[in-house]
Formats: structure tokens, C-alpha cells, sequence
């Protein structure tokens, strides 16, 4: 176990102050990346790594896995469990909330000594029962939390967790990362401006100058228009400086957002939710604003491995990093790929003509679908929770959708990464390109937002494509989307389905956004 005494405290500072490389390495989905860690890790004797995974439930999955294929020295971060006590339940996930970590430690510890007094209090059984249940939960948490911050073996954790990752591991461990990261490092945010004001006025000792100038700037700031503010990054504080704001948060009688994320908001975009008042001039507290945060995990050794990950962003983030790409050649899918184009099948498509997914759905009836959350029944998957996931390996599936997502996202990605801002008043029709194929679809003209945006489009569709896991199983994708994935073999599948008699309505309907693609133009 590694201590956290003054000299681990300085050998973490030392490594923080030496030269970290970052591999990039894009391989095709299902080419068996938990495999190669397991017969990583059992070979590299010396060297400890962490293993960082989007979801908790991808952590449960890899964690099992390797497991199963042979790893002994590892362990998994823990999970809080419900806690059916409504006074912890409620402070804890506030605390969380607000980014008041080591607060938030010191209560679900002084949580068990209350919670046993409760309980000689308590003559219901159940309600004893329930009592035992929570106490037994935030200790084995508070336990294994513990642990796992001094543990020198491996360690299966997700995303969240590394950008708060304890000083004890930094210098202890490689980091590796599984799937493409770049989009939880910039992170859009939408904050109502009654609760963003609040936020920024509950420091009055530590960054009172700095929150009050970013207020003001964009209190004043017109609507529709992205502006830029100066950010301060947790990554560069002090302990010291992050137990000041800890103290003067919690102090706080009112309900404010995560202070570290406000104050690292580097840029925003205000906007009026009554669409009426759009042209008022004055500050109004209906108001949101989008935000632009960006987050940088440790400086450690780091391997980043996906399908979907770009180089140019990566090195345009990362500028002050020693960055080496590999990029694994793609095999031929073992599986099928049938794609359909005839619409864009957006989510404005698919409210448009309802008949489409109803159609869909009757066809394929009995294979799992996955479209967007908002057309979801039943058990069916949507868009952004199947990463990495395997419960639809080997299976016949289908995919139904064109997953644009808020074009503020795409924008503050286009000034994160290339410090341009958009001016064009509204996107248009028109061909973009990417590597393998010349398609419609309705962008800016500006040639690194179409970057985006594709890059967007095709992880979205790689992610729920891989589900299937055709490079290695015999089974069929059955794909409705505008933009085109790799290896897909083009049919006119919409047409057999669609009654002749309104199809021309229905095209009518979604002109402005079917996609006509021409490949290898």
C-alpha cells in the first residue's frame, strides 16, 4: 500500500514535473481489447495500470472479464448503494453535487455514528433492518474508497473518477483509457442563470474577484452569441486552496451548481427559454446559458484506446503532450452491414413521419433496436448508453437514426480545438466529405466544424454498430441512418416498406434533410 505521507507527496510533485507520453491507439471495435489488457497486465509484472471505462456498468463488465481471464492483483472502485435514510441520501448527493468531495467523506463517516444512535432509538424492525443495511454500506464505500486511493495492484474504474484521481496513484500507475475520452474533456454544460448567480456569489473569501468579473460578463453579455471568459482549473490548485473553497461552499444556505465547474467555464452562450423574449436586452432569470468546461485528467503515462478516436484533435487538445498515434489496419466484418439511406431519419425525420420507426419496428419485429430516447419502448436501447456495452454481441440488430446532438456542443468544440468562433447566422444543406465518402448534410460551411460534426456523427454510429460485434460473429446490422458507416452495404430497405402512395409525401416532408451520398467520389 502506499502511504500518503510528505515524501510520496514530493515523489507525486517530481513526477508531475517529468516528460508523460500519450499513445493513441484507434482500433476497430470488438478487435478484443480487454483480452490484450489481461495478457498485458499478467505480463508486466513491475508495472500497475488503471483501467478507465465510460460507465460504472462498463467498469462492473471489464472488471469480471478480466477476472475471469486470469487477473489476480485487482480491484474495482467502489459504488455508494441507495442509502434509504433520506437525510444522508439527500446531503451526500448534494455535497457530490457541488464538488465538495472531502466534505462529503467527513459526513458519510459522522452518517455511521448517527445512524447507530437511530437505531437504539428504532423499535420497527423493518426500519432497523434498513438502518443495519446503510450502515453496512457507507462503511464497506468509505473502506474500499480508502483503499483503493493507496492500492499498488490494478485498478478498473470509469471516467469520472480520473479527473479527481488521488495523488497516491498518479505516480504509481499507466493510465489507460478505453474508448475516446476528448468529449468528456470538453464538456458543455447548461446552467439556469437564478442558480449560476447564486454560484458565483457564494465565495466570498477565495476567487471572490474572479467569479464576480465572469458574472458580470456574462450578465451583460447579448443573446446568441458565444462569448469567451477566463477559466481557473481545479487541476493547477493547491490542497490548501480546494479545502478553502470546500469550507466556504458547504457554508452555503442555498442550492448552488459544482464551483470547480463554474469556475472553469472558459466559454458560454446565452439564451432566453421563452422564445418570445429573444430579442430582450436585459438580464432575466428564465435565462440559461451553455458553457464551455474543459477538463484535463493527470499527468501520468497514458494509453488511450478507441475506434472512433481523431488524431488532429487529440494533438490540438493535448498541444503540450509527447503524443504517438498508432492506427491498427480495420479487418472485414465477419457479420453483415445493410444500410438504408433513403432518409436522413433524424429525429426532426423520424416526428415527421412516425410511420417510419412504426414500420421499422414491424418488419424487425424481435430484434433489438437502438434509436434515439426520446422514440424508445419498451427494452429498446438509445443513442450514448450502449458504449462498450456487450449484451448485444452475436445478435441481429437494428439501428435507426441520425444522431445530431445540440449544435452549441459542435461550436464549443470548434473554438476549443481551433479558436474560431461560427458567424454564419444558420447552417445549410450542403456535401461534406470525410475519408471514405461524399455525402448531404446540413452543416456551416466552415471546413473544422464539418470535421466535428462528422466526427460526432460516426462515433455515435461506429458505437452502436460495434454492439453487434461483427468483426467476429456471423450476424446482421440492419442500419437506418444518413450518414454512411464503414464497410455498409447500400439498400433501399425503406422503400419495400412504405406505401407507394405516400412515399412522395413523406420525402417532401424531409427534404432538407436526406442524405444523398455518392461513396468513393
Amino acid at each position: 500500500m502506499i502511504e500518503a505521507n510528505e515524501e510520496n507527496y514530493e515523489k507525486y510533485l517530481n513526477h508531475q514535473c517529468q516528460e508523460h507520453k500519450m499513445f493513441l491507439i484507434k482500433a476497430q471495435t470488438s478487435l478484443g481489447k480487454t483480452t490484450a489488457y489481461a495478457e498485458s497486465i499478467i505480463n508486466a509484472k513491475k508495472t500497475k495500470v488503471i483501467i478507465a471505462v465510460p460507465t460504472n456498468r462498463l467498469k462492473n463488465q471489464v472488471y469480471n472479464q478480466l477476472k475471469e481471464l486470469g487477473v489476480e492483483d485487482i480491484f474495482q472502485t467502489p459504488e455508494l448503494k441507495v442509502i434509504h435514510d433520506k437525510e444522508t441520501r439527500e446531503k451526500a448527493d448534494y455535497l457530490m453535487e457541488i464538488g465538495a468531495f472531502k466534505t462529503r467523506k467527513e459526513f458519510l463517516e459522522k452518517s455511521i455514528k448517527r445512524l447507530k444512535d437511530k437505531k437504539e432509538d428504532e423499535f420497527d424492525e423493518k426500519e432497523i433492518e434498513k438502518i443495519e443495511e446503510d450502515i453496512d454500506n457507507i462503511s464497506f464505500y468509505l473502506e474500499e474508497n480508502e483503499f483503493i486511493n493507496h492500492y499498488e495492484g490494478n485498478i478498473v474504474t470509469t471516467w469520472a473518477r480520473i479527473f479527481n484521481l488521488h495523488w497516491c496513484l498518479v505516480y504509481t500507475h499507466t493510465l489507460i483509457i478505453d474508448e475516446d475520452i476528448l468529449r468528456e474533456c470538453i464538456k458543455t454544460r447548461t446552467f439556469n442563470m437564478k442558480k449560476l448567480k447564486r454560484t458565483c456569489k457564494c465565495l466570498k473569501k477565495v476567487y471572490h474577484k474572479e467569479l464576480k468579473e465572469k458574472l458580470d460578463t456574462i450578465l451583460k453579455a447579448p443573446y446568441k452569441k458565444m462569448q469567451t471568459v477566463n477559466s481557473i482549473d481545479k487541476t493547477f490548485m493547491s490542497k490548501d486552496r480546494i479545502e478553502d473553497i470546500e469550507k466556504e461552499i458547504t457554508q452555503s444556505k442555498e442550492e448552488i451548481y459544482n464551483i470547480f465547474d463554474v469556475l472553469s467555464i472558459s466559454a458560454f452562450y446565452k439564451y432566453n427559454t421563452n422564445k418570445e423574449k429573444m430579442n430582450i436586452v436585459e438580464y432575466n432569470e428564465d435565462d440559461d446559458v451553455h458553457c464551455l468546461i474543459c477538463r484535463e485528467f493527470p499527468y501520468m503515462d497514458t494509453i488511450i484506446l478507441s475506434a472512433t478516436l481523431e488524431k488532429e484533435f487529440y494533438e490540438k487538445y493535448f498541444e503540450f503532450r509527447d503524443i504517438e498515434y498508432i492506427e491498427i489496419t480495420h479487418d472485414k466484418y465477419k457479420g453483415k452491414l445493410f444500410q438504408d439511406c433513403t432518409y436522413s431519419y433524424s429525429r426532426t425525420c423520424l416526428e415527421n413521419s412516425p410511420e417510419l420507426l412504426e414500420e421499422i419496428r414491424r418488419k424487425y419485429f424481435g430484434h433489438p433496436l437502438i434509436t434515439f430516447k426520446k422514440f424508445c419502448k419498451g427494452n429498446e436501447l438509445n443513442f450514448g448508453a450502449v458504449e462498450g456495452l456487450n449484451l448485444l454481441e452475436g445478435k441481429d440488430i437494428v439501428i435507426v437514426g441520425l444522431p445530431y446532438i445540440n449544435d452549441i456542443v459542435y461550436k464549443f468544440f470548434l473554438y476549443r480545438l481551433y479558436g474560431e468562433v461560427i458567424t454564419e447566422e444558420r447552417p445549410k444543406y450542403r456535401r461534406i466529405e470525410n475519408d471514405m465518402y461524399s455525402f448531404k448534410i446540413t452543416t456551416y460551411s466552415n471546413k473544422n466544424y464539418q470535421k466535428i460534426i462528422n466526427y460526432f456523427l460516426q462515433s455515435e454510429i461506429e458505437q452502436a454498430v460495434g454492439r453487434a460485434r461483427l468483426l467476429r460473429n456471423d450476424c446482421t446490422v440492419h442500419l437506418f441512418s444518413g450518414f454512411p458507416a464503414e464497410q455498409a452495404e447500400m439498400i433501399q430497405d425503406i422503400s419495400t416498406i412504405v406505401d407507394s402512395n405516400n412515399q412522395d409525401e413523406i420525402e417532401e416532408k424531409n427534404s432538407d434533410e436526406t442524405i444523398i451520398y455518392e461513396k468513393d467520389l
